[in-house]
């Protein structure tokens, strides 16, 4: 049986981590039986989850776990597509995962691009912008 090794619930959601969803996904998609256990990054050969064990064999990272299992168990994810919708899914899951998602990591970290600019422009952290939720709360804190 594969063990599937994530960060756990958290946030009201079932999994913090959007990869270690991907891959519980896939492993639903593909019909085989896991378990999932909580672990963090430092236990994984990577660094970084999500990782499965799969017998006696260790696989990290989302993209090489569809690759492990595409490749073990025969299963083709993108078998309905054309070649040419392949290469499109596979461009566009690289964009999201590479660089959309951590543009959304980094996003409720700093203030809305209008606030931020006027900051640096008066060098006043005052300046809250009256559009974006995270500046109107009186905190300066993301309600959300």
């Amino acid at each position: 049986m594969i063990t599937l090794y994530g960060f756990g619930a958290g946030f009201g959601l079932p999994e913090i981590s959007p990869f270690v969803t991907k891959t519980e996904v896939q492993l639903k998609m593909a019909g085989l039986d896991y378990r999932k256990r909580k672990a963090m990054p430092p236990a994984s050969p990577k660094g970084q989850l999500p990782y499965i064990d799969d017998e006696a064999e260790t696989v990290a990272d989302s993209t090489f776990i569809r690759a492990h299992i595409e490749g073990k168990y025969g299963f083709d994810f993108d078998a309905p597509l054309s070649l040419q919708a392949r290469a499109q899914a596979w461009a566009f899951e690289r964009m999201i995962e590479h660089h959309v998602y951590w543009a959304l990591v980094g996003a409720p970290r700093t203030r809305c691009w209008a606030a931020s600019a006027a900051t640096r422009r008066t060098k006043t952290s005052t300046l809250r912008c009256a559009r974006c939720l995270r500046c109107r709360s009186n905190s300066g804190t993301s309600p959300i």
